[in-house]
């Protein structure tokens, strides 16, 4: 069975456009990375619990010292700039999360005609959609331990 030129040439697009996404976060997690910007958000999904997070410490719960020392960084002051900088990593995390979501979803017209890359782009979700559980679960475990459950 043929796919269509049109069809093959939307997915090729997409795929094309969700490969630089995934090289870009890996670039702008390097950019956490060297900041030191990790830990401008303690908790995840959320940021100090709030889905936007804050930008000056009057807007941070009363205990956040207390957060960042049971996560081991109790020396940690607040930074908006590692705090945003940490968001935004997020933020383009997700936008990448949808690409792979769509060309997964894009590959189904590819499954009688050629199924390995239905397979492959099916697998790559896959993989990501596990890695996305087992960093929440380390979450809950960190959440967990700081309350003492």
């Amino acid at each position: 069975m043929m796919i269509d030129q049109q069809t093959a040439s939307r997915f090729r697009r997409l795929g094309v456009l969700t490969i630089f996404a995934v090289y870009f976060v890996i670039m702008v997690g390097g950019i956490v990375r060297a900041s030191g910007a990790g830990m401008g958000c303690p908790d995840w999904p959320t940021c100090f619990g709030q889905w936007v997070p804050p930008t000056s410490e009057a807007e941070l719960p009363a205990n956040y010292h207390e957060i960042y020392a049971a996560r081991g960084y109790e020396n940690t002051a607040f930074n908006p700039v590692k705090t945003w900088t940490e968001y935004t990593n997020r933020l383009i995390g997700v936008t990448i999360g949808f690409c792979i979501f769509l060309t997964a979803w894009s590959s189904r017209h590819y499954l009688k005609a050629d199924k390995a890359i239905f397979y492959l782009a099916a697998s790559v979700l896959l993989l990501v959609g596990f890695q996305l559980l087992s960093y929440s679960i380390e979450e809950m475990e960190k959440r967990s331990q700081c309350l003492g459950v």
